[in-house]
């Protein structure tokens, strides 16, 4: 028995279709799992629910075997296929950081700055703690330049928040915060990978959006940063290089 000719295209159709179905159900189920660990990543940190704020307690355990909700392995290679919130960070932010997401005051930065140099080393842990110093920097800064939040009303409070802001943008600068910045941009700025790339263009944007203020710092970013420019990959990278060293050069 001969096959009617439009069998054959029908067929292939139906099998596109099925195709993209289970490539969305797998999308769908990837991106639950993430934003499940996400949660958990926040009750970890800060005890209460992102959501309803309500009190809870987080359900994972490490190595956990029980079907609790895990979090990624500590320093996972960035091959996986699946990106998640590692322990390492869940750690560090439960450590130093408060529910707003920023280091909460020189004391902890000094110790954020040491374990993001020591053990942050996967591109996707790194991506994290670019958010958390740079959402800390401009918060630091807007108290220095504003005088207090919005939510304070008496002149102590905002000398308080304008004196509690210099510090922490000067202790970064002073102890040599933006070198981490250099070190990961040194690591990854020459690849052509899209990870590296996107990371590069983070740390760039990050750099940007955060000129130091004491002059030495300005000085030996722009040394560190001549001397890797060649090594750029991606053109949008080299110019967000030189919109950097063109910032970085402007006076105070």
């Amino acid at each position: 028995m001969t096959e009617a000719p439009e069998a054959a295209p029908r067929r292939t159709t139906q099998q596109v279709v099925q195709n993209l179905l289970v490539l969305q159900h797998e999308a769908v189920k990837s991106l639950t799992r993430e934003f499940y660990q996400q949660v958990e990543a926040f009750v970890a940190q800060t005890g209460a629910h992102p959501l309803t704020q309500e009190p809870l307690a987080a359900a994972h355990t490490n190595g956990a075997s029980d079907g609790a909700i895990q979090l990624r392995a500590t320093n996972q290679s960035s091959m996986a296929p699946v990106s998640l919130v590692s322990d390492v960070i869940v750690q560090l932010t439960k450590n130093t950081c408060d529910r707003q997401g920023c280091v909460r005051n020189t004391t902890q930065m000094g110790t954020f700055l040491r374990c993001a140099r020591e053990t942050v080393k996967t591109d996707e842990d790194r991506v994290q703690v670019l958010f958390i110093l740079d959402l800390t920097l401009q918060r630091a800064r807007h108290k220095h330049r504003h005088g207090a939040d919005q939510t304070s009303n008496s002149n102590n409070g905002s000398n308080s928040n304008s004196e509690t802001g210099r510090a922490m943008t000067m202790f970064f600068e002073q102890t040599r915060g933006y070198d981490v910045f250099v070190d990961w941009f040194t690591e990854s700025c020459s690849y052509h990978d899209e990870l590296k790339k996107r990371l590069t263009q983070l740390l760039l944007q990050v750099m940007l959006r955060n000129k130091p203020k004491l002059q030495f710092a300005r000085k030996n970013m722009i040394q560190k940063l001549r001397a890797l420019q060649s090594f750029v990959y991606a053109k949008a990278n080299k110019e967000l290089v030189l919109q950097v060293l063109e910032k970085y050069r402007e006076a105070e």
